[in-house]
């Protein structure tokens, strides 16, 4: 069981037992697994190579609640090793390689879609999700993008609809702090892909560092959103060259489930 448990959650025991842990790729070579090879979008360096790995270890762990141990940068190209026993598969996958726009912006005002004005130099028009009339006018510098996000979880709101629970890191939490105290009574829209997901109006300062936001989610955008939201911002996306499926060629292996 305690094997078992390692496993879910990217590591196991190794053969130096309470010495160290084995990481994920060991456990892909002996128990069964994918891995796949992803390639950035764009022309990228090591370092944004290794923080794009970082981020989508994050994501990958933020999806099933635990800890994704194994990423490695081979010839310009991310390896990723999930072991068979991981409830992670591609469809699940794939939405967590974007490089994806999420931010808090300020609102300048609220619009009908299709309404025409000029729209002032750095300044988007932006929809509401999932309303049909609503649009919004905001800033194009946000006030903190998903870098400032410290860690996510998936939740309910306090009518029980899904939503996402969200904690600032300290710089981060200062910055909004200041923000909402010199904005009381302003809406604040939070975006996602291009969409506004809510504009609530600000009623105080929040310093606490913590938020929930909802946004008409099902349950499964708000798991997404909650992994993306724990693990930084990716400097591009990638793309999924390869997937191969590794049968294990030794399933009574210590570290094994």
């Amino acid at each position: 069981m305690i094997r078992s448990a390692l496993i879910a959650f990217g590591l196991s025991a190794g053969a130096a037992g309470a010495q160290g842990m084995v990481p994920t790729a060991p456990v892909v070579d002996s128990c069964g697994g994918n891995r796949l090879v992803l390639a950035a979008s764009s022309d990228a360096n090591v370092d944004e190579l290794e923080h794009a790995a970082d981020v989508i270890s994050a994501r990958i762990g933020g999806l099933y609640g635990g800890v994704f141990d194994f990423t490695e940068i081979v010839d310009d190209k991310i390896t990723i090793s999930i072991p068979s026993v991981m409830p992670v598969d591609r469809g699940a996958l794939e939405p967590l390689l974007e490089k994806v726009d999420f931010g808090f912006f300020t609102v300048t005002q609220a619009v009908s879609q299709g309404e025409t004005f000029a729209v002032p130099d750095g300044h988007s028009v932006l929809p509401l999700k999932n309303d049909p009339y609503l649009s919004y006018v905001i800033n194009d510098e946000p006030v903190l993008n998903g870098a400032g996000i410290l860690s996510a979880e998936p939740s309910f709101d306090y009518s029980g609809a899904p939503a996402v629970m969200f904690r600032f890191s300290e710089s981060s939490s200062r910055t909004f702090g200041e923000y909402t105290a010199e904005h009381i009574g302003e809406p604040f829209a939070i975006v996602l892909r291009g969409e506004v997901i809510s504009a609530p109006t600000i009623q105080s300062a929040i310093w606490g560092g913590s938020g929930i936001i909802n946004g008409l989610f099902t349950v499964e955008e708000a798991e997404q959103l909650a992994a993306l939201m724990q693990s930084g911002v990716l400097p591009f996306g990638l793309d999924i060259l390869s997937e191969d499926s590794i049968d294990g060629s030794d399933p009574s292996a210590d570290f094994c489930p």
